[in-house]
């Protein structure tokens, strides 16, 4: 015999009713392409092949988007 409890936990797992779903930078830009933002946040995320820390430590300086890429570290002192 198993715990009400058991079962209830059980039931709500299965329903999965919460919708929630961590979104990646190109799931950002398929609901708004027109923005600029999203759109150089895919880019980079796409060029390094889906890894965010990727993003961070790009080491491509030729990159036209390079001084605009997303996730840098603030390096103004």
């Amino acid at each position: 015999m198993t715990s009400p409890i058991l079962e209830n936990l059980a039931k709500a797992r299965s329903k999965k009713t919460s919708g929630y779903k961590l979104k990646n930078p190109i799931d950002h830009w398929r609901e708004d392409p027109t923005s600029l933002r999203k759109s150089i946040n895919a880019k980079c995320f796409d060029c390094s092949c889906n890894q965010i820390d990727e993003v961070r430590h790009c080491a491509v300086r030729s990159c036209p988007l390079w001084f605009v890429r997303p996730y840098q570290e603030d390096t103004n002192g």
